[in-house]
């Protein structure tokens, strides 16, 4: 368990992100980050055990997170999404003033639940506990057994797209697009050549746009004196 602060931070659209491996099976409403400065908010397991026997995650509690004001409509909905074992899952909590929503990617695949309540703007951040949640009165039945890694608040609620990119980033599985350099030159009679390795040209008269793609533009390409100012860049 790691405990801090963070000051006060207001948030109505809000993602925490993790990485987390369960040595064992999570008891109910383990904390993985939670903030009990005041009523208390966070990211959590919730208070629902998968009794499936027959099931590879049974016995485990569901992931699960606290807003509100410590609202039950939170803590108490059970999202039926178990992390397995002794595997690594990359989990998910987004927040915004429409819905809050529960996500976790692994080797398995995505699951992802909704709760579609109003959800309020809470203060955050004053006395954060990674691993374990201090409503637990000292006596650890909220800490989480297991490793937790690569622990991340944004201010914004993430997209699903957005959150698929992170995985895969942690996993090794993205494909990350390469850096690519837009070279100008002199050419003659006072033209430039543009030169780029990949992607398209796009241009526009002022930086605020609108930016449109040169469909005839390959590289190399060479543009014409005009008394017009214009603005490139590869996209």
């Amino acid at each position: 368990m790691i405990g801090g602060s963070a000051g006060t931070a207001l948030a109505s659209n809000l993602t925490y992100t993790m990485w987390i491996n369960p040595s064992l099976n999570v008891e109910e409403d383990a904390g993985l980050l939670m903030d009990r400065g005041g009523a208390g908010e966070g990211f959590c397991f919730d208070n629902e055990t998968d009794a499936n026997t027959s099931s590879p995650t049974f016995g485990m509690a569901g992931l699960g997170y606290v807003w509100n004001q410590n609202s039950q409509d939170t803590w108490g909905w059970n999202t039926q999404i178990h992390p397995p074992t002794n595997q690594w899952s990359f989990v998910a909590m987004v927040i915004c003033p429409t819905n809050g929503g529960v996500y976790m990617f692994n080797a398995h695949g995505v699951q992802y639940t909704n709760n579609a309540i109003a959800h309020d703007t809470e203060d955050f951040g004053v006395a954060w506990h990674i691993g374990s949640d201090a409503a637990d009165g000292n006596d650890g039945d909220r800490t989480f057994p297991g490793s937790i890694s690569s622990v991340g608040v944004f201010l914004s609620a993430l997209t699903s797209n957005q959150l698929t990119t992170l995985y895969g980033v942690g996993a090794g599985t993205a494909v990350i697009p390469p850096t690519v350099t837009l070279y100008i030159a002199k050419a003659t009679a006072g033209d430039v050549t543009l030169t780029w390795s990949a992607g398209s040209l796009v241009q526009a008269t002022n930086l605020i746009g609108p930016w449109i793609t040169n469909t005839a533009a390959v590289s190399p390409y060479t543009v014409a004196v005009t008394n017009t100012q214009t603005f490139f860049e590869v996209k």
